[in-house]
């Protein structure tokens, strides 16, 4: 199997950056990632570059997070926003915000505790293939035609609302 990486998460949620250098743009930066510290004693936003994500065995991950294409996020628990890019991947993992996803969540469990109480947003090119959903997914955007987000899969527990007409569910349970 491919190589699972390890970020330290401290107790307050966020990446820890002793011994990392900061590039042009004040980005922390380690081996297939970057962080950059929120302003205002935000958490700030971890962003996966490349490689496959295990934060099972570390804290909670409370900043936000963004995985681009090439990087897998397979476990650990999530409790700030989450951008899963084109071509980013989830694969598990507990995400208790909100999870706006352009990329493939195959598993995992997604919770949205947020005020909107949605577990994920699938834009553009998201593809959800598996997972359980605890709480409302919206497949498109009212007015985003010409998109190819899709639900093939995934257990569903909450609303599910296709607000694009390109955008396709063709498979799932839904209770």
């Amino acid at each position: 199997g491919a190589d699972v990486t390890t970020i330290q998460i401290d107790s307050n949620g966020k990446p820890v950056t002793s011994g990392l250098h900061t590039d042009s743009e004040g980005y922390w930066v380690g081996n297939g990632w970057k962080y950059m510290d929120g302003a205002d004693s935000g958490l700030g936003t971890l962003t996966l570059m490349s490689g496959t994500w295990d934060f099972t065995k570390q804290n909670a991950v409370k900043c936000d997070v963004m995985i681009l294409k090439d990087a897998v996020v397979s476990g650990g628990t999530f409790e700030g926003i989450v951008w899963n890019e084109a071509d980013g991947k989830i694969s598990g993992g507990t995400f208790k915000e909100t999870v706006s996803n352009k990329g493939t969540i195959t598993g995992g469990i997604f919770v949205g505790v947020d005020s909107g109480s949605t577990s994920v947003i699938n834009y553009d090119t998201g593809k959800i293939t598996g997972g359980v959903f605890e709480n409302n997914v919206t497949n498109g955007a009212s007015g985003d035609e010409g998109i190819s987000a899709s639900i093939t899969g995934g257990l569903f527990k909450a609303e599910v609302q296709n607000k694009a007409a390109s955008a396709a569910i063709s498979g799932g349970v839904f209770v």
